[in-house]
């Protein structure tokens, strides 16, 4: 499709953020005929959703990103994008260590075999399993906390054994500091139990990301990269009048922000930006992650994706990526694995080095095994996932006059997939053209 030029523009936005909320947000506007300049202030697009090069010439995501045949609003994208066709699909197996055992908790065979709970205990943690399965509505259990819930449905056995330490591996929270409401939609949505997907001898999200920019730029879009922004300038009224990217001033008709609260705040204050503005966005923290990715000579795990409970380690779970993607595998990495530990925003108390050393002795530790990785990659990712804690509130895609929000920040109580992170950016989208129509 040839660039359109820029008289046939009928707005110019600004989309505050490269990440997969920013890149379908983006798409959307520019077919629908406005300019649009996307500013990531990392070096490449796709945030959280992003990807690097490791050894071999191998591409492979800094995150755990899934393509889950679950995920319809993924797929929709995948398809429009004309990906869909070159997509394998495997099924894969989850599975949580305990004791050095590998046990499915959603097996039932596996369950009765969970000796750290008592016999009743584990029919009734069957028992909330099966019920969350049948259930379609979570509001009642909206500003509710998962020690209510579990109680409620399983016993505080099933509570302390199970949920209380994967709420911390995923928030750092206390049972009773978790929304009921999130972790029921979680539970529901049984994304072990669909077939997983990836694009062989390529990183499915690197070729996502590229897609949206190539069909972007042809648009008339522009994407700066190594552009954070710096600052936005706002009427009397609180309208967006233009955007500091990096060391430019753009003059915007309107702003669309992915950038997570915690980092979009700062600017807001200086900005001297409505106080409802900031009540709103204010109460939203984020986790950030460690994410490790190691080439080894042996296979670590049998599951693509486990889980560490009992004991636990510095990291809260496991990747084993080349169990679903074999073309990841060479001579030398019989294995590509990636752990990850998420930690509260703004918190980072060790070197990248010492992270390093302490995943290398946790992982000889829960294997049994002396392993030598013959490679390591280690990411710190700023902004991994809100905290869904209790009361959480979803801020409204139109903040402003002409300041709109898109991001998995806004999708609580769903389960924050990569295809509901594109869908808010999406809608967002698709509400701004419809206030300029």
């Amino acid at each position: 499709m040839p660039k359109k030029t820029m008289n046939k523009f009928r707005k110019k936005v600004a989309v505050l953020g490269g990440g997969v909320s920013g890149l379908a947000a983006a798409l959307t506007l520019a077919e629908g005929g406005f300019k649009v300049i996307v500013a990531e202030s990392s070096p490449y697009i796709g945030g959280a959703a992003g990807s690097v090069g490791i050894p071999d010439g191998r591409i492979a995501s800094i995150g755990y990103h899934h393509i889950v045949g679950s995920d319809k609003r993924l797929l929709e994208v995948l398809n429009k994008l004309d990906l869909i066709s070159r997509v394998n699909w495997k099924k894969i197996h989850v599975s949580t260590l305990v004791d050095k055992k590998n046990i499915d908790l959603a097996s039932p065979k596996d369950v009765m075999l969970f000796k750290r709970l008592p016999f009743i205990s584990r029919f009734k943690y069957m028992f909330l399993g099966a019920r969350c399965m049948l259930t379609k509505d979570w509001s009642s259990w909206k500003d509710r906390t998962v020690t209510e819930f579990v109680k409620s449905w399983a016993d505080e056995k099933v509570l302390q054994a199970i949920f209380a330490p994967l709420v911390d591996i995923k928030f750092g929270l206390l049972s009773d500091q978790a929304d009921a409401a999130w972790l029921g939609r979680r539970l529901s949505h049984a994304e072990g139990r669909t077939p997983f997907g990836f694009i062989p001898c390529a990183s499915w999200n690197e070729e996502m990301c590229q897609e949206f920019k190539r069909r972007i730029e042809s648009l008339g879009g522009e994407i700066m990269l190594n552009t954070p922004l710096n600052a936005i300038a706002l009427d009397k009224k609180g309208k967006v009048k233009s955007v500091k990217l990096g060391s430019k001033t753009i003059k915007v008709d309107a702003a669309l922000n992915t950038i997570p609260p915690p980092a979009l705040n700062p600017i807001l204050i200086e900005a001297k930006a409505p106080s409802r503005w900031l009540r709103v966005l204010g109460g939203i923290k984020y986790m950030s992650c460690y994410s490790l990715l190691a080439g080894l000579p042996t296979v670590p795990f049998r599951d693509y994706w486990t889980v560490f409970l009992y004991p636990r380690a510095i990291f809260g779970g496991c990747f084993s990526i080349s169990n679903l993607n074999h073309t990841l595998i060479t001579k030398k990495d019989k294995a590509v694995i990636n752990l990850f530990t998420n930690l509260e925003y703004g918190k980072r108390p060790w070197s990248l080095k010492k992270y390093e050393e302490m995943v290398i002795s946790d992982l000889q530790t829960v294997t049994g095994k002396k392993i030598r990785p013959n490679w390591v990659k280690t990411n710190i990712i700023k902004f991994v996932s809100p905290i869904f804690s209790v009361g959480y509130k979803n801020p409204p895609a139109k903040l402003g006059e002409n300041l709109y929000l898109a991001g998995i920040y806004r999708t609580y109580p769903k389960f924050s997939t990569t295809g509901e992170a594109m869908a808010s950016g999406i809608e967002t989208a698709n509400l701004l053209l419809k206030d300029f129509n």
